[in-house]
């Protein structure tokens, strides 16, 4: 496991009780993908629209708006990470099972 695995698996355990032991765990694979996403999106100047703000307005489909569809499919990734953890949590509480996964 890489380090950035070994913490995010760290953070699982603590804030969930996800014990995430390997890089393909659903947990951690959703958390790289929305980190990556993050990544890419806050890295200054990475679309067109940084430099011209109306840009923001235009149709998704419009040529020059790949910004507007990246944000569609990375906003999945970045709002998936935490509810899913916690809808795992939460699962395993009303169940009364260990919480340990």
């Amino acid at each position: 496991m890489t380090s950035s695995s070994l913490g995010g698996s760290s953070i699982l355990d603590i804030c969930y009780g996800i014990d995430a032991d390997s890089r393909d765990d659903p947990h951690i694979l959703r958390a790289e993908l929305a980190m990556s996403a993050m990544a890419k999106a806050g890295t200054a100047a990475s679309y067109l629209v940084d430099f011209l703000p109306w840009l923001k307005y235009v149709p998704e489909w419009m040529p020059g708006a790949k910004f507007k569809r990246d944000a569609r499919e990375w906003g999945k990734y970045a709002r998936d990470m935490p509810e899913e953890s916690l809808r795992f949590a939460e699962e395993r509480l009303v169940r009364g099972s260990d919480f340990r996964a």
